[in-house]
């Protein structure tokens, strides 16, 4: 039977050296060590943070769905929940369907998120899948109000549907196409904010 320190003196080298080959090799044989069962999830966190980084996508969703199941409720760097990153691993894999209905998972758990919202329109644009990025970077329009709050800082421009709240690139000098999404939605829900969380849910 592997010794589990013998592994962890493996593993800590490697998280030092950021070997993420060393990680995918070492961390699956921890996982067969009774002793590594209570930080099973964390193990398999890191696991997929391994596969991530190699380009194994597949590999990398199936360990981080193995990690939530296993009750991992950390937080993460670059996604705002497991759920997100889940749904961005499966773009990457190229399983657009799923990872379509990865995002409406993470929305409905948190809804008025604006980190979900750029992540998701980020995820898609870096795919290029442009059209289903658009919907995450623009806010649903029924959250909108005819009439825009008179104090309202947001830029207005006038149509014949009506009044509509917007960002502008010069708003988000920096990086646009990553900021203008939270730009937008921080706008829409403190001009017009819905009477429920849940109001502007794309239906699955």
């Amino acid at each position: 039977m592997a010794d589990l320190q013998a592994i962890e003196r493996e593993l800590s080298v490697a998280r030092k050296r950021d070997d993420n080959d060393a990680r995918a090799r070492l961390i699956p044989r921890a996982l067969l060590v009774p002793e590594a069962q209570p930080h099973r999830a964390e193990y398999l966190e890191e696991l997929a943070y391994a596969y991530q980084q190699l380009g194994r996508f597949d590999d990398a969703v199936e360990a981080m769905r193995q990690a939530v199941a296993a009750g991992w409720d950390g937080e993460l760097d670059e996604h705002p929940s497991a759920t997100a990153l889940i749904a961005d691993l499966l773009l990457r894999a190229g399983r657009t369907a799923q990872a379509e209905d990865a995002w409406l998972a993470a929305q409905r758990e948190d809804p008025r998120n604006p980190w979900l919202y750029q992540a998701a329109g980020s995820a898609y644009m870096d795919a290029e899948l442009h059209s289903q990025a658009l919907p995450w970077q623009t806010p649903d329009s029924s959250w909108r109000s005819p009439s825009p709050s008179p104090t309202a800082t947001a830029t207005s421009t006038s149509s014949e549907h009506g009044t509509h709240d917007r960002c502008r690139a010069d708003d988000c000098p920096s990086d646009p196409v990553r900021c203008l999404p939270v730009c937008n939605y921080l706008r829409v829900v403190h001009l017009h904010p819905p009477a429920s969380p849940y109001v502007g849910i794309r239906p699955d």
